[in-house]
């Protein structure tokens, strides 16, 4: 398996983690770029498809700094630049609003409490939430502060009412065939059905009627309008140019992470005893893998200590 610290293939011969992250990203930067998002922003349609593919390449490159930094030896790093000098300015032209975390322990700094109410007049139409990464939530949880109940602005996208069969998007109707099918697998083919018992004359038959209820495509139309509804997304933009600037160049973050590990002794156990990572895509999300699933499984374990038993 390649490490995390392998460049270009030349001994294997094989692409790095590395190098499949690079690649993904120059894809997706082709369809996403940053400067078209910031300026025009995303439906939220593509914005959900944007953080499909985001996500598992940010959590695939926060775990290769991790594996790398575990590997470097705290008696070779070059102590940090006490006063740092001007950065040097980047190729791209990208948006740079948002600075790429490695790691994040809950309690390590001064937090600020914004209050629900406060946080919904803000941002009163917002794309849909993607969970965070789990190593952007170390520690303990902090303690929610006794904010009175706050009235809850009702997500656009969820439907009003019941949906009806009749609505387009309830699903293609089954065909005789799908029933017939469905009916052996539940009650046996008819051959090894039972007849129903025989009932008494004493017993009312009784008959059920189905009433038909007709089709509302207003709730429909609605829901598809907010789907292609354009709203901004500044911080997507300036997520996907922070990933392009890290990929750019690692090795500042690497050393810096190993620095902290070097001066924080239970910092490196507290990443190694970080469970493997899962993502809980939001319930209307019905986009398919946008990148390869095993990168960020095999960048976890690039980061385990090696079984020696």
């Amino acid at each position: 398996m390649n490490t995390a610290l392998e460049e270009p293939g030349h001994e294997t011969g094989r692409p790095s983690l590395w190098d499949r992250v690079r690649e993904w990203l120059a894809t997706w930067m082709a369809v996403f770029p940053p400067d078209e998002i910031l300026r025009d922003g995303l439906t939220r349609r593509f914005a959900l498809r944007c953080c499909n593919w985001l996500w598992p390449l940010e959590a695939t490159v926060r775990r290769l700094i991790i594996a790398a930094a575990l590997a470097c030896v705290p008696a070779k790093l070059v102590p940090a630049p006490s006063q740092p000098g001007p950065r040097k300015p980047h190729k791209s032209s990208s948006p740079r609003g948002a600075s790429f975390h490695i790691v994040s322990i809950r309690g390590g700094g001064a937090s600020r409490i914004v209050s629900p109410s406060a946080r919904a007049a803000a941002r009163p139409e917002r794309h849909l939430p993607f969970p965070s990464d789990a190593l952007l939530r170390l520690g303990a949880p902090r303690p929610h502060p006794g904010v009175g109940m706050v009235g809850r602005r009702d997500n656009p996208l969820r439907r009003r009412g019941r949906i009806r069969p009749s609505d387009p998007d309830y699903g293609t109707p089954a065909s005789e065939a799908d029933y017939a099918n469905c009916s052996d697998l539940l009650f046996g083919s008819p051959k090894e059905r039972k007849p129903p018992p025989e009932r008494g004359p004493d017993v009312c038959h009784r008959m059920y009627f189905r009433i038909p209820l007709e089709s509302d495509d207003s709730e429909w139309r609605r829901i598809e309008k907010e789907w292609e509804r354009i709203l901004p997304a500044p911080g997507l933009a300036a997520r996907i140019a922070a990933l392009a600037i890290v990929l750019d160049s690692p090795e500042p973050h690497i050393h810096r992470l190993a620095r902290r590990l070097a001066a924080e002794p239970g910092l490196a156990a507290l990443l190694r005893a970080t469970p493997p990572p899962l993502l809980r895509k939001p319930k209307c999300d019905h986009f398919g893998p946008q990148v390869d699933e095993d990168l960020v499984m095999l960048a976890h374990l690039a980061a385990q200590p090696p079984d020696t038993s």
